[in-house]
Parts: C-alpha cells; sequence; structure tokens
C-alpha cells in the first residue's frame, strides 16, 4: 500500500518518544512520514497548533540537513518546554485549516490473523467506553461508536475521539478493547468534514447506513483498499451533506487522485440508477437530505432543514 502513495505535501511525525538534554533543548524522536523536513523548517504540533522550530535532525545515529521520509528521525527542537508535548503528539509541516482534517470515521474490518475471532463490531460498539483508537503513537479513547455492515465482515463506522488531531483520511488504525487488552478491529480512516451538529443517534446511524448501502453497490465486486476508502469518502459526505461532486478531496487525504477518479466512476452509475438528482455534470444531490449551510471556514455546523430539531 506505501508504494501506491503519492509524495505528500506535508509532513506529518507521531512522537513516541520525549526527552530534554541539558543546553540542548528538546528532543522527539519518530517515523517521518509524508513530506522532507530540513533544520530550520516549523512544524505545527497537535492537538494545540502551536509551532515549533526544528533545530536540527539525527537520523542513523548522523546528523542531516534534511530528513529522508520512512525512516526513524530524531528532531531536536526549539520553542518548546518538556513538558508541553508528549508521546501520541502529531507534528505537522502545514497548519491545519479549522474543521477540517477532524476524521470521525472508519473503514474497517478484523485483522486477518484475528478474523475467526473477531466478535461483531455492532457488539463491540454497545460499549465504547471500553475502547482506545491506535493512530500511529498516539492512543485516543473513543467515546461513541456507530457502525453500518456493507459487506460480510466489513463495516462503515462513526466515532468520537476524546482528543482532535488533524488526522489524515487513509491512515490505518487500530481498536483496542481496554476490558480484554485485546484489538478486535483494524481498519482506514476516513474524512467527514464538518457532521451536521445535533444529529441524534438515530439520524446519525440513518446516514451511516444511507452510505454503507452506497458503499455496497458500488464496490460489489471488489475492488482495492484505497478505492474503497475513497468510495466511502464519497458516501459519507453525500449521506452527510446531501450532495457530492467528482471533484471532492478531503483536505489531509493520503491516497492518489487517481483512486478517486476509480472510485467516481464505480459511484456514479450507482447514484444515477439509485435516483439521486444529477444537477451537473459530476455533481450529484440526495433527494433525502438537504445540504447543511457551509461557513467561510469551510464548516457545516447547522443541522439540515430538513431534519428534524436535535434533542435537548
Amino acid at each position: 500500500v506505501a508504494s501506491e502513495l503519492v509524495p505528500s505535501p506535508f509532513a506529518r511525525f507521531f512522537v513516541d518518544r520525549v526527552f530534554a538534554f541539558k543546553g540542548e533543548g528538546v528532543i522527539v524522536t519518530g517515523s517521518l512520514l509524508g513530506a522532507s523536513v530540513k533544520a530550520g523548517d516549523t512544524l505545527y504540533r497537535y492537538p494545540d497548533g502551536k509551532h515549533v522550530k526544528v533545530r536540527s535532525i539525527e537520523q542513523a545515529g548522523e546528523e542531516m540537513p534534511q530528513a529522508r521520509t520512512h525512516f526513524r528521525t530524531a528532531f531536536n527542537l526549539s520553542g518548546v518546554k518538556r513538558g508541553d508535548i508528549a508521546v501520541g503528539d502529531l507534528l505537522l509541516s502545514s497548519r491545519a485549516q479549522p474543521g477540517k482534517g477532524q476524521v470521525e470515521a472508519l473503514l474497517v474490518e478484523p485483522p486477518e490473523m484475528l478474523r475467526a475471532e473477531s466478535p461483531p463490531l455492532d457488539e463491540i460498539a454497545r460499549k465504547p467506553q471500553e475502547l482506545n483508537a491506535f493512530v500511529g503513537s498516539a492512543l485516543i479513547e473513543v467515546k461513541r461508536l456507530q457502525v453500518a455492515p456493507f459487506a460480510e465482515g466489513k463495516y462503515l463506522a462513526q466515532m468520537n475521539l476524546k482528543t482532535k488531531l488533524p488526522l489524515s483520511s487513509g491512515t490505518e488504525v487500530i481498536l483496542f478493547r481496554t476490558s480484554t487488552r485485546k484489538i478486535p478491529v483494524g481498519g482506514w480512516l476516513l474524512s467527514i468534514d464538518g457532521i451536521p451538529r445535533g444529529l441524534r443517534r438515530t439520524q446519525m446511524a440513518a446516514r451511516l447506513k444511507m452510505a454503507a448501502e452506497l458503499l455496497a453497490k458500488a464496490a460489489a465486486n471488489g475492488v482495492p483498499t484505497q478505492v474503497q476508502v475513497a468510495l466511502a469518502e464519497f458516501a459519507l459526505h453525500l449521506a452527510f451533506h446531501g450532495f457530492i461532486s467528482g471533484d471532492f478531496r478531503p483536505q489531509l487525504s493520503l491516497l492518489p487522485a487517481k483512486r478517486y477518479e476509480e472510485a467516481w466512476n464505480l459511484l456514479a452509475p450507482v447514484l444515477a440508477s439509485a435516483g439521486f438528482s444529477e444537477r451537473s455534470e459530476r455533481d450529484y444531490r440526495s433527494a433525502g437530505v438537504s445540504p447543511a449551510p457551509m461557513t467561510a471556514g469551510g464548516r457545516y455546523p447547522v443541522t439540515p432543514a430538513s431534519l428534524p430539531a436535535p434533542e435537548s
């Protein structure tokens, strides 16, 4: 899968160790993914979004003027104190836009080695308080999990994470059950930019079901995983916002543009046969979901007018 990814326009680095030497500043280690980083570059640390400066770089025991990607890396940082950065923090070379990059959905299936003993995901979802999500080196508490099956052993899931990070769609993730210390499922993060707030659980379930049904039809004959991820993002955007176009791309996607083209070519005939109205070429609208107003920041904070008022 890694070989199919196009070069990313941004670097991403999950911190897995933090230490400090007197007179040397703070040093963090991890694996550098995406774009390269040079000494002197500015990175943005999340979840707080504050910037830090890369004072120097070390790889394979040698100081480097520029870090190579997919290598273990140590960054000597300035502009940050030892207590301000922790294991699981994410460093990005680009500041994420407000309201974007907040991945709240998954395309999930049990890892092959655990498939025979993994319980159904809807059973796991009944006790989300026992779940944590592993993304990079970050262990994030899952506050809520809702699921919709689209194929045998495969699900779309919407989750609420306790910590908000600007995560990248297409990133691998595993769910860890704290009560049994087992890994029941793994999958790929999906981006839903600005889920309308105030949705009831039943409304959220209906949106997931709609997206899962579209995904099941479009991917019925089996498609590569990356295309399934792109298909799922198309279907979720349509289900939650009421419209979709062929040029839709999540801000922090790791997928090549060609995967979205392949996904659109599979999805468009399904939408046409399912009765979705085509406003213009490569632009469809759902008759059952009114689009929420988008603000200047690119968010959809308002519940669609066609839905019942949110519960108090």
